[in-house]
């Protein structure tokens, strides 16, 4: 029972960490002269 415990506190760890990185990598943006940044910067 521990094991399966410790495995749904793993995956829910995961997945957060994985939304974290989603969100960041969908932050980046392509511009006008070819190079890369994010949305925020100016």
């Amino acid at each position: 029972m521990a094991a399966y415990e410790r495995g749904a506190a793993l995956k829910k760890h995961c997945e957060a960490k994985l939304a974290e990185a989603e969100a960041r990598v969908q932050a980046i943006v392509a511009r006008a002269d070819g190079t890369l940044g994010l949305k925020n910067e100016e």
